[in-house]
């Protein structure tokens, strides 16, 4: 009730009427933080119930945009919410730790997806588009301590890893997997 539209009737729309075989759930920091774990876990395990129940698969998505390894991320202010994307490394971590902890045996959740949009960003604000091997290697590196996090959970479920440049650029993915 606190987090808006949010029940059975989306579900069925998207198994029915859409034919989905999978629902990406994002979930912004401030969201979280503003409803905290208990009200949060609610709806996300009203989620898995709706999915088991029509037959859909979730994405679930850490949902920020920036670059973790800066501590640096997007600036969009809700008036409910504030800063929406505004995070940090820790806070990263302690979310996957507690949604693999919750849903590693769950085949509901088909996938965890670390970042929404990975992107650096500049001081003067705008985002960068130079992205090197270094960038990448950074990134990677980051994301890799993530999952080790989950893994310590969840040793079976896949993870997704956007590349860089809002999760389109895997230039160096091949040469530095």
């Amino acid at each position: 009730d606190r987090i808006g539209y949010f029940d059975r009737r989306l579900f069925r729309a998207a198994a029915v009427d859409w034919r989905a075989d999978i629902i990406r759930l994002s979930i912004m920091p401030a969201v979280w933080r503003r409803h905290g774990d208990a009200e949060m876990f609610r709806v996300l395990d009203a989620a898995v119930a709706y999915a088991r129940h029509y037959g859909l698969y979730l994405i679930i998505c850490y949902h920020s945009i920036g670059f973790p390894p800066d501590g640096t991320y997007v600036s969009l202010k809700d008036w409910f919410y504030g800063e929406l994307f505004q995070t940090d490394g820790a806070e990263i971590y302690r979310f996957w730790q507690r949604i693999a902890q919750r849903y590693a045996r769950e085949p509901a959740v088909a996938f965890y997806e670390l970042l929404n949009e990975p992107a650096r960003i500049l001081a003067n604000g705008e985002f960068a588009v130079d992205d090197n091997a270094a960038h990448w290697a950074r990134w990677r590196d980051w994301c890799e301590q993530l999952i080790d996090g989950i893994r310590a959970y969840d040793s079976r479920k896949p993870v997704m890893v956007g590349g860089l440049q809002f999760g389109y650029n895997l230039t160096w993915a091949e040469q530095a997997p």
